[in-house]
């Protein structure tokens, strides 16, 4: 399934930091890791979610669509 998440786009510095945690969740060994790396995981896909709304809210409306007929949802 392909797509796009809007908030990471052109914005590699995100896009590294979530892939790394991503791999440290999936190669925890232990539930204490796991749940270490997944609080990682979503403080930056928070962050990053949040500084793409710019003072003016401009961003929230494109971040937050609700789009009905997207072929690649499950």
């Amino acid at each position: 399934m392909e797509g796009k998440i809007n908030y990471l786009e052109n914005r590699e510095n995100y896009k590294n930091r979530i892939a790394k945690y991503i791999v440290d969740l999936r190669d925890s060994n232990n539930i204490n890791e796991k749940i270490n790396n997944a609080k990682k995981l979503w403080k930056v896909l928070f962050e990053a979610a949040m500084t793409y709304i710019d003072e003016d809210k401009r961003g929230y409306d494109r971040l937050f669509k609700y789009e009905k007929n997207r072929s690649n949802c499950a």
